[in-house]
């Protein structure tokens, strides 16, 4: 009750891939599966589909059953004459609009997609700089609008990344933007106490123009939303004077004194006091 036939068709289908994972082949089996493969493979390449589907079995199963009887499977270190295979490949899929690792595999013998795939990244990583420029980041919001979010097509424009990275950097610049819109709409006055009080690590230049540079305050969305929306962390922005603020308070401390504060008065000890230990320092 209270489950649709899609739920259940599709819960059924987890506990039975994860009961086959979990299956290991017997002689017979094993022998099955070489019979089916010889019958359906065309050179080097081997349609483990169809091969699962007319067996019965889950499609990473017999991969992995596949892997540990395949006697041209290569493990261990890349060799010279792999690497050079490896490009070869992708360059002759250079005017493709993305690269199909399957054929890849198939031109370097014994060596799985997902191998091909890491190996190529790291063989073009090398002469990459590890941090993105703001060119990379525009290019990178660009094509992600024009080729919606297909990341395997997008990837061959950044030589080096991969498309998790790629993936990562893009929702880190729409964070920024989130919180860099949310920090613009705000009164002069409180944007200069939240640079004051929580600085950044490594100011960058403000850009109105572009709001998918890092902030140069360590906020979050979340606390900056906080901030922003109470009524008392205005009030005590317009009443005081940045210049005469004693004590630095961290954003968690500071977040608990607003909830549990019913005047401005109370918040305002927190910067204007001076603590006992500063307080026998100065006699």
């Amino acid at each position: 009750p209270q489950r649709s036939p899609y739920m259940c068709a599709n819960r059924y289908m987890f506990l039975e891939n994860t009961r086959l994972n979990k299956i290991k082949f017997s002689k017979d089996q094993i022998n099955e599966l070489k019979q089916v493969i010889e019958e359906y493979r065309h050179k080097n390449y081997v349609p483990l589909n169809k091969i699962a589907y007319k067996l019965g079995y889950n499609l990473s199963t017999v991969r992995r059953e596949w892997r540990n009887i395949d006697p041209n499977v290569r493990r261990g270190p890349w060799q010279v004459d792999e690497d050079e295979a490896l490009l070869r490949s992708v360059l002759k899929q250079s005017n493709r609009g993305t690269i199909n690792w399957n054929l890849v595999a198939c031109d370097v013998p014994g060596r799985s997609q997902t191998k091909c795939y890491h190996r190529y990244i790291h063989l073009t990583r090398k002469h990459l700089k590890t941090e993105f420029q703001p060119k990379d980041d525009q290019l990178l919001i660009e094509q992600h609008q024009l080729k919606n979010a297909r990341w395997s097509q997008i990837q061959p424009l950044f030589p080096g990344r991969s498309c998790y990275t790629l993936q990562n950097r893009w929702r880190k610049l729409i964070q920024y933007r989130q919180i860099n819109e949310l920090f613009n709409s705000q009164q002069l006055n409180v944007q200069l106490f939240i640079l004051k009080q929580f600085p950044a690590k490594i100011t960058v230049t403000p850009s109105y123009n572009n709001l998918y540079h890092a902030p140069n305050f360590q906020l979050t969305y979340d606390q900056l939303q906080c901030l922003t929306l109470n009524s008392l962390f205005k009030q005590f922005c317009n009443e005081i004077d940045l210049h005469s603020v004693i004590n630095r308070i961290g954003i968690r401390q500071f977040l608990n004194k607003l909830s549990t504060s019913t005047n401005i008065q109370q918040i305002k000890q927190l910067f204007f006091s001076l603590k006992r230990t500063r307080q026998k320092q100065l006699k």
